[in-house]
């Protein structure tokens, strides 16, 4: 490539306003592989919902610690991560938790819920219920929240190319 083959946009002497494909990229990577990553983490969802066992599993521990995160994205003084008695696929019992925590998940002890877990490796399992999809969905309006800037940004540069003879 040329020296003057590098730039993200130019101007030409006659005029004429030049977009380089690179900032095309720049304008768009973030939006879309945040939604390409929300599509990916919604069909790992989907396939535990499909390949995991779902159980009764009933809460014997609950971790708690002070919640120093912001109230409006995350109301309640504490955070909590239950622990839970299951039957694992070998008739076997066994604990384990979410692996996540959450301000709203202060469970009585002894107290029933739906999980979910992976029948070949013990590990975390997964609370039953809108939990599974928290996470596809918090990076779902991630991406389109940053499709906003990205649309003005594209906007904006169209506006200036056609501005040029």
């Amino acid at each position: 490539m040329a020296k003057g083959d590098y730039y993200l946009a130019r101007r030409h002497p006659d005029g004429r306003r030049e977009i380089s494909w690179r900032l095309w990229v720049l304008i768009w990577v973030t939006p879309v592989v945040m939604l390409v990553g929300a599509g990916v983490v919604a069909a790992m969802a989907d396939w535990k919902r499909q390949h995991w066992t779902v159980a009764e599993a009933e809460v014997t521990h609950v971790y708690a610690w002070d919640n120093d995160a912001p109230q409006i994205f995350y109301p309640g003084d504490k955070i909590n991560s239950p622990r839970f008695r299951y039957t694992w696929s070998d008739g076997q019992p066994t604990e384990a938790t979410t692996g996540t925590s959450h301000t709203g998940w202060n469970f009585a002890l002894g107290s029933r819920h739906q999980i979910r877990f992976d029948p070949d490796t013990k590990g975390d399992v997964v609370l039953v219920g809108p939990s599974e999809w928290w996470v596809a969905r918090t990076v779902a309006v991630l991406g389109l929240l940053l499709l906003v800037p990205s649309l003005i940004g594209a906007l904006l540069l169209l506006r200036w190319r056609s501005r040029g003879t």
